[in-house]
């Protein structure tokens, strides 16, 4: 059992799935049924932490403003924002290759990864791989088949999906990702 189970639950819900759960709740929904709000992939996840935190229709009056405080706490948007590797003085949208690691550790349902150059010394390799095994989080690699190798990178991040550059038909040079 967690030390704060809240904290824990507030920690892994997104706001739409706190805010789902919250008017499920309110709807009546038995503890079965607030599951189906929950993507199947994090559901055992949610499960287990709604039981720690003793959240349910069993304890509505309780349990709603949790769920509430959760959904706002969390409703701050987030935006696809792009990661440039160029130098600071010439990027005029998005981040910098330096923010890519925070982004990634703070992402809870998807990271989609574009690289030119994706190595092994690469930062991205560590955060990539803690980020493909937290629950519910989906890793996508796309890779320049010229530069990276694909099984290299697939067999570091076996849970994530890992596409390369592929040549455009009657072409033998694969595309770039650059």
């Amino acid at each position: 059992m967690a030390a704060d189970p809240y904290r824990t639950l507030g920690a892994f819900l997104t706001a739409f799935e706190a805010q789902r759960l919250a008017t499920a709740l309110r709807a009546g929904y038995t503890a079965g049924q607030l599951l189906n709000e929950i993507h199947l992939s994090r559901r055992t996840e949610v499960r287990r932490l709604l039981a720690e935190a003793d959240i349910g229709p069993h304890r509505i009056e309780s349990s709603l403003p949790v769920l509430e405080a959760i959904a706002g706490a969390r409703s701050l948007r987030s935006t696809i924002t792009p990661v440039w590797t160029m130098p600071g003085s010439e990027a005029t949208i998005g981040r910098l290759t330096s923010e890519a690691r925070r982004l990634i550790d703070d992402a809870r349902m998807s990271v989609v990864c574009s690289s030119f150059n994706f190595a092994p010394q690469s930062r991205m390799w560590t955060a990539l791989l803690a980020a493909s095994n937290r629950p519910g989080v989906s890793v996508t690699v796309y890779l320049d088949a010229r530069v990276s190798s694909t099984s290299a990178v697939a067999a570091h991040l076996p849970k994530a999906t890992v596409y390369r550059t592929m040549a455009l038909p009657g072409s033998r040079r694969t595309l770039v990702s650059h």
